[in-house]
């Protein structure tokens, strides 16, 4: 083990076992994280409307605060954003991260001292654990995909508080902050590139050029593979020395390219499922694991080795888990083989808040929930009563063959299925302006009808489409449809690494494709 190693060993040392000690009672130690949130807070605004001087359990909180959305909220936040202090949190807010989400605009999300330890305390023993159980990926450099490419610095109007972090070891901790640093596949400075074509080119070559890369952290797996088939379709113009060496009839070999990776952290759930399954494909030698959930507004769960489903991150938020016939229980009390949408309480203002997530309960470790990220609540589309939700949709995707990106967009009259390739189907699919059905080719035939004999697992959509209600599944090759939802996002102020994959459209998405 080299030293740089031993050094980052060192800061993490312990962190994993003591949150596993923590399992055992996580009951108590959400309790006591919600009675020092709530403590924390009492004089700030929030906290004198609802009383938290005066609640003394879980059960008093339920009862007194309210279930609240981004929606409620957003008031408050947006005296916050203009420079007023004591809102939601009483201590001062460092800076506002921004989110797109999946079904609204822009969405700032306020950062404190105490939420970014928050984080903190469910990173640093994924971390302890993952270069325990991988020493290897520590012995090399290492990209993570964290800062806001693409997107130049701003300030909130009226409050002028940073939007962004400007440093990704705030997220870590300054005892991680100089490992971080020179372990850099990337130069930092290349995440301050605002053109998405300039920082695209730089990371290429920056990653291309670098044989020690042992370690990856991306959110999305087609954030990764989208960056290789812009290699393989740009590698004549990357300036890297020995990039001639890497190509096989035009394709990137992964592991020529980087033979000491060992370790790729990203999502792989939900509709990441699929794309994380073609990056263990590109990526025949490393070892690909899977996230916890992880949002802009906090840390919900971590991976751990020796399980396979992500923990709850018991010291990271209080929370709570809404079942559907809208009984709220505790993370002790949920039960397993059961789905819930979860509410998250915090340090950044965020008080009993839909998120948007729903989970399967898998498994227990000691009282702590170990936890499926199924897809976003109430991401739907309902045309005629058919209620296709995301979830499900998910599941359609995964059974069909698709080569490369797919989803499903509702229509006007019925639903379109999306796919970037379509194998030898010939179709002129979606040119350089909005989209068009492709010419009819037997391949795009054929995913169009199978879409539809499995959308009729759903008996209001079977129901539907036997009354005529709704069209047969048309499918179209979209050529780039991951690059342009993912410019899309980017647009509608998504940080470029965290853009999951819809499986969903809804809406104008002929135009969103056009751009």
């Amino acid at each position: 083990m080299g030293t740089r190693s031993w050094r980052v060993h060192s800061s993490l040392f312990g962190r994993a076992r003591r949150f596993r000690d923590l399992l055992a009672d996580a009951r108590a130690v959400q309790e006591q994280v919600l009675l020092r949130l709530l403590s924390h807070n009492r004089r700030c605004d929030y906290g004198r409307r609802y009383g938290f001087d005066q609640i003394r359990s879980s059960a008093d909180f339920a009862r007194r605060v309210p279930i609240v959305t981004y929606d409620e909220l957003q008031p408050d936040i947006a005296r916050m954003s203009a420079g007023e202090s004591g809102v939601l949190v009483t201590e001062p807010v460092l800076m506002f991260e921004e989110t797109g989400g999946s079904s609204g605009g822009r969405k700032l999300v306020p950062y404190t001292a105490t939420s970014l330890e928050g984080f903190r305390a469910g990173l640093l023993p994924w971390m302890d654990d993952l270069f325990t159980t991988y020493p290897t990926a520590l012995d090399g450099s290492a990209y993570w995909s964290i800062s806001p490419a693409a997107r130049a610095a701003r300030r909130t109007e009226g409050g002028g508080i940073p939007i962004g972090m400007d440093n990704d070891a705030s997220y870590f901790g300054e005892d991680l902050a100089g490992w971080i640093a020179q372990s850099l596949s990337v130069p930092p400075t290349v995440g301050g590139l605002t053109d998405i074509e300039q920082w695209r080119q730089a990371t290429a070559c920056s990653l291309l050029a670098d044989e020690t890369l042992a370690f990856m952290s991306i959110w999305s797996p087609t954030f990764l593979l989208e960056l290789i088939s812009y290699m393989e379709a740009h590698a004549a113009e990357l300036q890297v020395g020995r990039i001639a060496d890497l190509f096989e009839n035009g394709r990137l070999n992964c592991s020529r390219a980087w033979p000491r990776l060992h370790l790729i952290s990203c999502w792989d759930q939900g509709s990441s499922r699929l794309h994380a399954g073609r990056l263990k494909e590109r990526f025949p030698t490393a070892v690909v694991q899977g996230k916890g959930l992880l949002a802009t507004e906090g840390l919900i769960s971590i991976p751990l080795a020796d399980c396979p489903w992500p923990v709850l991150a018991v010291e990271s938020g209080y929370f709570e888990f809404l079942a559907d016939d809208g009984e709220t229980v505790c993370a002790a009390d949920v039960r397993v083989g059961e789905e819930y949408e979860v509410l998250m309480t915090n340090h950044s203002g965020l008080y009993r808040y839909r998120i948007g997530d729903r989970v399967l309960v898998r498994e227990r470790r000691g009282q702590a929930p170990a936890l499926e990220f199924l897809g976003r609540a109430g991401l739907g589309a309902d045309l005629v009563g058919e209620k296709l939700t995301e979830e499900f949709v998910i599941r359609v995707l995964g059974r069909l063959s698709v080569a490369g990106f797919g989803c499903l967009a509702a229509d006007a009259r019925g639903y379109v299925l999306l796919v970037e390739e379509a194998g030898d189907a010939g179709s002129r699919g979606v040119g350089a302006g909005s989209p068009g059905v492709g010419d009819g080719s037997r391949v795009l035939d054929e995913l169009g009808r199978s879409c539809d004999l499995l959308l009729a697992d759903n008996p209001q959509y079977a129901h539907a489409r036997a009354l005529n209600q709704l069209e047969p599944v048309k499918s179209i090759c979209c050529p780039r449809l991951g690059e342009r939802l993912t410019r899309a996002a980017v647009m509608n102020g998504q940080r470029l690494g965290d853009i999951k994959p819809p499986a969903l459209l809804v809406g104008d998405w002929r135009t969103l494709l056009a751009m």
